[in-house]
């Protein structure tokens, strides 16, 4: 652990760490592989770091949204989108596939996660979910289903129900198809976009000559917001706005109540000096 902290590994890295090595290492010794798993001699593991929410403004989300509008349409923009708009992780935005979407309703239901192995997998928690959407993301859908419809007739392919939402660019990859983002490939890109557009930004960038002798720019030390802060922004955004905290605890599907409380206490407190004032003036105090 010394090493990983040597290396510039954060708290919260090698806790993860910690924790995988000691589940590898359990399951060895319960196949007999292993006499016994040494990290129970571990006194004192690293503890993760506190971790800061961070969430958009009002501002921010408002621009974010505008550009998203505006901008020629993609799968990537299309996961930022629904992540602003729906609140849902990286892997539940990747799984959605069309047959997934209740147009007259204006519902979509979370069925699946695309996840970091590049396979399709349950939800996080292994909750279903069915989640409403509003009309201006029905209409940004129904304008990106015609697109896509357009990029796959360029490969000779028609998109079906089972089609995932969010498609890469290129659709064919070393000769086969390729219908899902690869979560990585949409990161690099995810940075990128957000850099680009005020919401973070590289601290290291330098230029590296290739193979061939060309020149190319590295990006690097990326700090700034990530696509999970657009779900803290929803909830925020939410809360501040007077939704009740049962509906938000259901949209983003935490376990309880006091889960959602927890983690977006700051907006609490803030509608509670509201209510404060609010109070104060319907009484004449």
């Amino acid at each position: 652990m010394n090493q990983l902290a040597a290396e510039g590994k954060t708290k919260h890295a090698i806790h993860k760490f910690q924790i995988k090595l000691n589940q590898i290492l359990t399951e060895a010794e319960l196949d007999d592989v292993i006499a016994v798993n040494p990290c129970r001699k571990i006194r004192e593991r690293v503890k993760p770091e506190e971790t800061t929410r961070k969430s958009l403004s009002l501002a921010e989300a408002v621009s974010l949204a505008a550009c998203l509008k505006s901008e020629p349409r993609d799968g990537y923009r299309v996961v930022v989108w629904l992540a602003l708009a729906l609140g849902l992780r990286r892997g539940e935005l990747l799984g959605l596939q069309w047959r997934d979407v209740d147009w007259e309703n204006c519902k979509i239901c979370v069925q699946r996660q695309y996840n970091s192995r590049c396979e399709l997998d349950e939800p996080k928690g292994g909750s279903k979910a069915t989640i409403s959407f509003d009309t201006g993301t029905k209409r940004f859908l129904l304008e990106w289903k015609v697109i896509q419809a357009q990029q796959y007739a360029e490969y000779g392919r028609t998109p079906t129900l089972e089609t995932p939402i969010c498609s890469p660019t290129v659709l064919v990859k070393d000769g086969r198809a390729a219908d899902y983002i690869e979560p990585t490939n949409f990161d690099r890109w995810r940075r990128h976009y957000f850099a680009d557009h005020g919401l973070g930004e590289f601290t290291k960038i330098r230029e590296v000559k290739t193979k061939r002798g060309e020149i190319e720019t590295k990006y690097s030390g990326y700090e700034g917001y990530n696509l999970h802060e657009l779900r803290h922004t929803q909830a925020t955004l939410l809360i501040g706005n007077n939704v009740d905290l049962k509906t938000v605890q259901s949209r983003l599907r935490h376990s309880s109540a006091s889960t959602t409380m927890g983690t977006y206490a700051h907006a609490i407190d803030a509608n509670d000096e509201l209510a404060a004032e609010t109070i104060g003036e319907l009484l004449n105090l």
